[in-house]
């Protein structure tokens, strides 16, 4: 049987540090990838994405013969850069593209096909040993911003807050930014460029705050590593926590779109027939926090 294979280079160490499986993945350079024979789907993009995709590829090989697809893991703008610089066919997204972004494909030609799969919550979490159980989205601008510096600002203890992120380009990262906060990162956070090591960070630290995906932080608010804020849309607003219950309802505040986009002038047919077929099996965000593993 031939093996689906995933090109998770940049993700590995993360992945070994968190004690994830491998066993699953075959590692393949950058080269190999893009060696190309006329049937193969190259996927590059956010590693959300790639890992809520991994259980379908296998899947969509076995309906089309002869049809290879190869999927590459990092973030959502490593992934849209290959998209415009056309090295690679479809672009995993962890956000809605934004209007800087199609005008940069605009700008090279590139036709954009932006398709919608499914919505994820993004998790707020914080280190166990916080008191702080729930914070506002004006709240979290601020701390994020840098306004606030201390966690007696929010009515917690007399302890620094410290900002755990990932790079700006990363799709979280630009989402609560852009669309969430709508205030830029402080300038001098704990930046951290591979999204599973945050919460890591987050545990080890006492005044620490941070953001990962939704299974992950079940993951390891189960083992008593960090805490899941619940979220409030403004300051006079009840507190929503992030369960299977308000991600099935749509409740909890912090939701963003998962997507594919490619390039219609040079799309495929494999192109295509996978991105569709992606679209008819991902549906609902419970199934993000359950295979977003």
């Amino acid at each position: 049987m031939r093996r689906t294979v995933w090109l998770l280079v940049y993700m590995m160490p993360a992945l070994l540090a968190l004690g994830l499986p491998s066993n699953r993945l075959t590692i393949v350079s950058v080269a190999q990838a893009q060696s190309t024979d006329g049937k193969t789907v190259l996927v590059s993009g956010a590693t959300t994405v790639a890992n809520l995709l991994q259980p379908l590829v296998e899947e969509f090989e076995a309906k089309q013969p002869g049809v290879r697809v190869i999927v590459q893991g990092s973030t959502h703008g490593k992934g849209f850069d290959a998209l415009i610089e056309k090295r690679t066919d479809v672009c995993m997204t962890a956000r809605s593209l934004t209007r800087d972004e199609l005008d940069a494909a605009r700008i090279k030609g590139i036709a954009v096909s932006e398709e919608f799969l499914t919505n994820d919550a993004v998790a707020i979490v914080t280190n166990p040993a916080n008191p702080v159980d729930a914070l506002s989205i004006p709240q979290l601008a601020k701390i994020f911003h840098g306004d606030y510096t201390n966690w007696r600002d929010v009515e917690g203890s007399d302890e620094p807050i410290q900002v755990i992120t990932t790079s700006p380009g990363g799709g979280m990262a630009s989402f609560l930014s852009n669309t969430i906060f709508k205030k830029p990162f402080t300038e001098k956070p704990y930046f951290e460029s591979l999204p599973p090591r945050v919460p890591l960070w987050v545990s080890a630290k006492k005044g620490a705050i941070g953001f990962c995906r939704t299974s992950l932080a079940f993951e390891m608010s189960a083992a008593g590593k960090v805490k899941i804020l619940a979220i409030k849309k403004s300051d006079s607003s009840p507190a929503v926590p992030l369960s299977e219950e308000t991600l099935r309802d749509g409740s909890y505040p912090i939701m963003r779109a998962l997507g594919l986009c490619y390039d219609r002038g040079r799309a495929s047919k494999h192109v295509k027939e996978f991105v569709e077929f992606c679209q008819t099996k991902v549906k609902d965000p419970q199934r993000v926090a359950q295979e977003a593993r």
